[in-house]
């Protein structure tokens, strides 16, 4: 599913933010924007090693029934 440029709502949010869309299809964002967001984010992981954020993510990894031990 691709980012459908078509949409009203899709340039709703653009020009809400204020955002640039470039002729490549890169989006940059003011750097006023960008220190908001930074400022109000936390790390919803901390503490959690590589594995218990992909186990939070997409479940815990299991084999098939024939493949067990």
């Amino acid at each position: 599913m691709g980012l459908d440029l078509s949409s009203s709502l899709f340039w709703q949010i653009v020009h809400r933010v204020q955002v640039t869309l470039t002729f490549e299809g890169q989006i940059t964002i003011p750097p006023d924007v960008w220190e908001a967001f930074v400022e109000g984010w936390r790390d919803p992981w901390a503490g959690l090693t590589m594995h218990e954020v992909m186990d939070e993510l997409r479940g815990p990894v299991a084999l098939p029934p024939d493949m067990v031990p």
